[in-house]
């Protein structure tokens, strides 16, 4: 303790005794061998540069712990670039070589250089000193976020998770902070050889958010460019046939609901209650059905977003027919699914899905003149993006029905 406490006045960095006490102890616990490698220096007649660099700046997140605060000229890892600016680095980890990798931080003056870096190291001690791998990262944001995102978003988390581990067990052995942007696009390239460019960008996503967790910038790259959705809209005809096979089955309730009163979502169908029939026919939408990462249905006190609360004037039909059976699904998420494609294909109606009835109830609304507030409201978009993308769907159809008419008549005059 003394020797480091003389270490320290050599450059003339003087302490209270309390304040000495406190400080150097943790100190020397978090480093003794750096201790003893800058004491040897010292001996040896090296640089006080050197010395700085052995004790001094392996230790800063003491420093500020204990309000200590050390002038440019008394302590600056900062070197300077041909491009003028300053550089400071922190060790961060060791990459799978066994070569020390650091984190940059660039700024205008050496000062400002230091200060960044000694912020981002007293506030992420773990990412700066521990270097934990990919794997080990991601275990821990899953465990740190499952308590406050939805439990559909875990299992994608999850999904994803199992998916690296499984197709990439070298990236996920890498310690984070030493992943490069080669080593980065050359993840999202094994990705989408076998992926669609919405995978990947989920995938993508989350390793961002792994990284920003803690502290750590993900290495640039280059991403698969977005596809314009496919939508299987079913048209008016579709529909009436579908509801004349679905009466008199578990079904019937669900598709009025989803299809041409709601539209409900899946999740918020057999989540609905009768309790949240009102005696004016009124449907309060405020539950919805989701699987966890262990594939089973919980059911979540609130939608999947804000503008999904919502209250739903049903028909007063309708709502006698929900009074009368004493509920309104009694079906699981999945069992919902088969039994609506068991149905279509009974009935030799063509194949689409069951979330496509709600894209329909755009298509016939807005049809129907209705304005494109209320059909958002309706539907709970918290967007109209899915809105413009069906009347995009809606006039391409059209578009090609007019192009080929065009083209008949054209055709007869040659």
């Amino acid at each position: 303790m003394r020797q480091l406490l003389q270490i320290l006045q050599q450059f003339n960095i003087y302490l209270s005794n309390k304040t000495a006490h406190s400080a150097l102890t943790e100190w020397a616990e978090r480093r003794r061998d750096r201790g003893t490698r800058g004491k040897r220096l010292l001996l040896t007649g090296e640089s006080r540069k050197a010395v700085r660099t052995a004790i001094l700046y392996p230790f800063c997140p003491v420093f500020i712990k204990y309000r200590v605060f050390l002038s440019p000229e008394r302590f600056s890892m900062a070197t300077k670039l041909p491009s003028g600016s300053y550089r400071t680095q922190v060790f961060i980890g060791y990459n799978d070589k066994g070569r020390r990798s650091y984190k940059s931080f660039t700024a205008d003056t050496a000062k400002r250089a230091d200060f960044l870096a000694l912020q981002w190291q007293a506030e992420h001690p773990s990412a700066a000193v521990s270097g934990d791998t990919v794997e080990n990262c991601m275990n821990a944001f899953i465990r740190q976020k499952r308590a406050v995102l939805s439990p559909a978003t875990i299992r994608g988390y999850t999904f994803i998770q199992k998916r690296l581990l499984v197709n990439f067990p070298k990236f996920c052995a890498k310690q984070l902070g030493a992943i490069s942007r080669e080593e980065m696009q050359e993840l999202i390239n094994g990705l989408y050889a076998t992926s669609s460019s919405k995978t990947v960008r989920n995938c993508h996503s989350f390793l961002c958010a792994v990284c920003n967790s803690r502290g750590i910038t993900a290495p640039p790259c280059t991403l698969p460019p977005k596809k314009k959705p496919e939508y299987n809209i079913p048209d008016e005809t579709t529909i009436q046939r579908l509801y004349a096979a679905s009466k008199g089955t578990p079904l019937e309730v669900p598709i009025l609901l989803l299809g041409s009163i709601g539209p409900m979502r899946r999740g918020e169908i057999v989540a609905a209650s009768i309790d949240d029939l009102s005696e004016d026919d009124s449907l309060h939408v405020h539950r919805t059905a989701v699987y966890d990462d262990h594939s089973r249905q919980i059911i979540k006190d609130y939608p999947k977003t804000l503008d999904s609360d919502r209250i739903i004037l049903l028909p007063h039909s309708v709502a006698e027919k929900i009074r009368a059976q004493g509920y309104i699904c009694n079906l699981q998420l999945n069992s919902l699914s088969r039994a609506f494609s068991k149905l279509l294909k009974e009935k030799n109606i063509p194949h689409f899905r069951f979330h496509d009835l709600r894209h329909a109830f755009v298509s016939i609304a807005h049809a129907a003149g209705l304005p494109d507030a209320y059909i958002q409201e309706r539907g709970g978009w918290s967007t109209n993006y899915t809105m413009n993308a069906v009347y995009r769907h809606t006039l391409d159809a059209d578009r090609k029905k007019a192009q080929e008419t065009v083209n008949n008549v054209f055709a007869s005059l040659l």
